[in-house]
């Protein structure tokens, strides 16, 4: 991210990458949050990903969900 950052790029995240844990996810956010703190920006959005065959679109309410409750500044107004 600070690589894009310095060179001015928007960026967007794929957070998923089908980790049914969530895990992922949660780590793809906190890294942004303590890179923020670090200066990085353009970060000004995130993607679902899943790679099995669509298998698992169904998880992104989970997903959305948490980032509503545990990251909250990070969804829409």
């Amino acid at each position: 991210m600070k690589f894009f950052s310095e060179k001015n790029f928007h960026q967007m995240i794929a957070l998923y990458y089908d980790d049914r844990s969530l895990e992922r996810t949660r780590q793809w956010l906190d890294s942004l949050d303590a890179a923020e703190k670090e200066g990085v920006s353009g970060v000004e959005g995130f993607m679902y990903t899943t790679w099995f065959n669509n298998d698992h679109y169904d998880d992104l309410e989970k997903v959305s969900d948490l980032i509503k409750q545990k990251y909250p500044n990070r969804w829409p107004k």
